[in-house]
């Protein structure tokens, strides 16, 4: 079931940017790929300082979460996406 889950949580996130528009979502995978960087330098040190561990994972990847390089960024990329030109609401 853990196999499943994160198969899922890799996957089908990714599924979600095909409907929007390529050269608006091109503008902020900058932001996708730092989110990458950061998360995996997270767990790289979550494993050298023994903070946690992975039990349940995606075969090729070793003590990194398959939430890092699926559900995670995506979030991010569709929160800039939608709300990017709308900020200055949030600065209330």
């Amino acid at each position: 079931m853990g196999q499943f889950i994160s198969w899922i949580v890799l996957v089908i996130p990714w599924f979600l940017l095909i409907p929007l528009d390529s050269s608006r979502l091109r503008k902020f995978l900058s932001v996708g790929f730092f989110t990458f960087l950061l998360n995996t330098l997270y767990f790289q040190m979550a494993e050298v300082w023994n903070w946690w561990s992975v039990k349940e994972n995606v075969f090729f990847l070793s003590d990194i979460s398959s939430f890092t390089y699926g559900l995670l960024p995506v979030t991010t990329l569709l929160v800039f996406y939608f709300f990017y030109s709308n900020i200055c609401c949030f600065l209330e």
